[in-house]
């Protein structure tokens, strides 16, 4: 993890405090209950990691992988950028 901070300027960014959810039980709207699925949802992202290592070390066996992503791919590719005259 101290090579991941380092990467970023060696400070962790700060999380802020989880979401507390007390809400009443009784009578929710759709917009109460939109509310607290977002609530649930952002509190569960603030207890993931901001980096999470398994990515990072499929990011690298991507990138030193010869034959990734594939000449199909890259054609695809090229082609769709021609199309749409980006290059």
């Amino acid at each position: 993890m101290d090579q991941i901070n380092n990467l970023q300027g060696g400070q962790p960014k700060p999380i802020s405090s989880p979401v507390t959810l007390n809400r009443s039980r009784g009578g929710k709207g759709d917009a109460d209950k939109a509310q607290l699925s977002f609530d649930t949802l952002l509190a569960k992202l603030q207890d993931m990691p901001e980096i999470r290592v398994e990515a990072v070390e499929r990011g690298r066996e991507l990138a030193e992988d010869a034959d990734y992503p594939g000449n199909e791919a890259l054609n695809t590719l090229a082609q769709n950028l021609i199309s749409q005259r980006i290059v």
